[in-house]
Formats: C-alpha cells, structure tokens, sequence
C-alpha cells in the first residue's frame, strides 16, 4: 500500500503544476518595431502604386485641306498595231489622212455603253479615187467627222466595265454631204441616212 500514495501524490502533483500560474512571454521590442516599419513601408508603397498615372491629354486633331482631285482621262486610246506587209495592196492599211472634194459631216453615236475606238475604210466609191482609213476614239456620248464622199466598211474595239469586244459595218455607203449619222452598237456598226 505504499505504493498507492505515490502513485495518488505524483497524479496531485502533475495535476496542481497543470494548473498553476502561467509563464508571461518575454516581449521583443526590437521585433515589434522592425514590424511596425515594415508594415508602414509596404503601406506606402500600396498607395503610391494606387495613384493613377499622369496620362498626356491627346492632341487636338489640326484640319489639313485634302487636295483638289485631278481629272484624268476615262480613256486613253490604245494605238493601231503597224505592218511590215506591203501596203499598197489593202487600202485599209493606209491612213487617209487628206482629201479634196465633197465631204459629209458625220455624227458618231455610241450604243455599247463602253469607250470606242473606232477605224472606218474607204474602200471604194470615191469620185476622186482615195482610200484609206480613218481613225478615231470616244467615250459613251459620241464624236463627229467630216469624211470624204464614198463607201467604208468600220470595224470598232469596244471596252466597258464589264468586258471587251469588237464590232463591225460594211457597205457603209455616203453620196451626198448632208449630215449622216454612224450607230456603234454590240449588235453592229449601221449607217442612218440623213
């Protein structure tokens, strides 16, 4: 039985020191002063980056006059091939560049809704014997000439926005010096009398 009061004396013993007044903790003050700075400096630096950044106002746009459009041309005519062949044999292939005589003024209308170049050949019928061809360009409202007297035959390069073509007129035949008028349509070259 000895025993037991140790074992009852050792149980009270741990139980009362269990109990007992608690230990303070030592305080560092150095520890708490180091913390305060710290939290003081990462503060700071938390506003500075919160401040919006000084963004430049943008210019004021200035008018500058926008230049004057140049006119250009709707159509520049695109020269006849040349020939080596001899000439003299095919009228058409001569430019009837000047005549003297009866003349008929001429009104070129075009139909095609295109820019024309348009080639007409004297090929017969001239009193005074010329040949040769004459040629010229225009866009959708037309042209006018002043020919000599006699037949052609007319042959035109049409070019519209949406494709190119040619057309053609023979027996285009001019006896007196009225105004007579050529019609360029895509269905052909017609010459109306005056």
């Amino acid at each position: 039985m000895k025993r037991l009061p140790i074992v009852i004396l050792l149980a009270l013993s741990i139980l009362l020191s269990a109990c007992g007044a608690e230990a303070t903790p030592t305080v560092d003050m150095a520890a708490i002063q180091n913390t305060a700075v710290a939290m003081a400096w990462t503060m700071a630096a938390q506003t500075a980056a919160a401040v919006p950044t000084n963004t430049p106002v943008p210019p004021t746009p200035t008018f500058t006059p926008t230049p004057a459009a140049t006119p250009t041309p709707l159509f520049t005519p695109t020269p006849l091939p040349t020939s080596t062949r001899d000439t003299s044999s095919n009228p058409c292939l001569q430019p009837l560049t000047h005549w003297t005589g009866a003349e008929a003024r001429v009104s070129i209308q075009n139909e095609t809704g295109g820019n024309v170049t348009l080639s007409l050949c004297l090929y017969g019928g001239n009193a005074k014997g010329y040949q040769g061809s004459v040629s010229t360009s225009f866009g959708k409202g037309g042209t006018g000439l002043t020919l000599p007297l006699g037949c052609y035959s007319a042959y035109a390069w049409v070019n519209t926005s949406k494709k190119q073509y040619t057309t053609q007129g023979y027996a285009l035949c001019m006896n007196n010096p009225d105004k007579w008028i050529i019609i360029v349509k895509q269905g052909g070259i017609v010459l109306k009398a005056p």
